[in-house]
C-alpha cells in the first residue's frame, strides 16, 4: 500500500530488498525513493505487520513496537542500540512502520501526508 501511495505522489518508489531489525516484529522492506521534489535519493525502510504472517492482531503489534522507541528516535531501553545514517524520522499508521533517517524536508512532508505525524525521532 505505501509503495503505491509514494508513486501516486509522483515519485520513482523501488524495491530495494528485504530487511529486518532486531527490534521489530513486522517484515522489512527497503524504498528507494527518487524524482518530485526530492534533493537526492532516499531510503525508507517500511516495515509491515501483517495478521497472517506474525499470527496475530498486526495493530496491535506495530503498537506494541512503537512503544519501543524513545520519542527522539534512540531505543527506549537503555541496553539497545540503534544505528542511523541521519537524523531519525519514525512513522506509523496501522499495520506499518516506516523509518526515514536523512533531512530532506520533501521526504518527510511525504511521509506525514501519508502516515500521519512521526511518532518519534528529530
Amino acid at each position: 500500500m505505501l509503495v503505491d501511495r509514494l508513486r501516486c505522489s509522483g515519485l520513482r518508489a523501488e524495491i530495494g530488498g528485504r530487511t529486518t531489525a532486531a527490534n521489530l516484529r513486522g517484515f522489512g522492506t527497503i524504498l528507494i525513493l527518487s524524482g518530485g521534489t526530492l534533493r537526492s535519493e532516499a531510503r525508507v525502510y517500511s516495515f509491515n505487520y501483517d495478521d497472517t504472517d506474525l499470527h496475530a492482531d498486526g495493530r496491535a503489534v506495530a503498537e506494541a513496537d512503537a512503544k519501543k522507541f524513545a520519542p527522539d528516535g534512540t531505543l527506549a531501553d537503555p541496553g539497545a542500540v540503534i544505528a542511523y545514517d541521519g537524523p531519525p524520522h519514525l512513522y506509523r499508521r496501522e499495520r506499518v512502520i516506516a523509518i526515514y533517517a536523512g533531512s530532506d524536508p520533501a521526504v518527510t512532508s511525504l511521509l506525514t501526508r501519508l502516515l500521519g505525524p512521526q511518532f518519534a525521532g528529530r
